[in-house]
């Protein structure tokens, strides 16, 4: 970063202070001892040095962690974004299969994909958020400007967006429910229209045999009463 490059670990104050180092041993020869020109010795100036040092150290790592916060943040909510806009289509689809089973198949489907890959998605929303919320609570912490995500990837912008995609869902949900119902309706009705063709069918079945045996018993009762005019008429 910017501030650890003009940092550079603390290195142009410590050759600042080598030079002090040098230039006290230099006094020293000389026989000079006070310096009343300043109130700071060279043990004051090392110590304030390595103070000074230890600050801006911490400054800097926690400018790098915001950053890298920051940045994976904004790539957990690029991803979220990216997956609803290429979830939806699947979402808004309501074609459904043309019979009961791949009805079925569907419902199946949709069940497996909300508790996995929806499922999923909702936890990595609660878990950018609560990241962004870490980041929040950090800068005020320390007296940092508030972040301000890119355009679309912010808290409210991403709930927004989670809510209307839910709707949709929930659309889905229900239309797929109500298929299904349908579907099984239809089968019912199927199965009833079979059960009362076979029982229409028995029913002519049973008919056809009365009727069958009335003509019979009707040619029976027909030559016997034939057979007894002849007798009849011989007598």
């Amino acid at each position: 970063s910017g501030v650890r490059s003009e940092f550079q670990d603390g290195t142009p104050e410590n050759n600042a202070l080598s030079g002090l180092s040098s230039l006290q041993e230099e006094m020293l020869g000389m026989g000079i001892r006070d310096n009343k020109h300043t109130q700071y010795t060279l043990p004051d100036l090392q110590a304030q040095s390595g103070k000074f040092s230890d600050h801006v150290k911490a400054l800097v790592s926690g400018l790098e962690d915001e950053k890298a916060m920051k940045a994976e943040y904004e790539q957990k909510a690029q991803a979220l974004v990216d997956w609803v806009a290429a979830t939806t289509p699947k979402v808004k689809d309501l074609t459904f299969a043309g019979d009961l089973d791949g009805v079925r198949a569907q419902v199946a489907e949709w069940q497996t994909y909300q508790t996995g890959d929806k499922a999923t998605h909702d936890n990595d929303k609660f878990n950018a958020l609560q990241l962004h919320a870490k980041i929040a609570q950090m800068l005020q912490s320390s007296n940092r400007p508030a972040y301000v995500a890119p355009a679309g990837l912010s808290p409210e912008e991403l709930n927004s967006l989670w809510a209307q995609f839910e709707a949709d869902e929930a659309a889905k949900d229900s239309a797929l429910s109500a298929e299904l119902s349908r579907q099984e309706h239809l089968v019912k009705l199927v199965r009833k229209f079979n059960s009362d063709a076979d029982e229409f069918d028995a029913w002519v079945s049973e008919k056809e045999k009365y009727v069958a045996s009335s003509e019979e018993a009707n040619r029976s009762e027909e030559h016997t009463l034939n057979s007894s005019h002849r007798t009849i008429s011989y007598a």
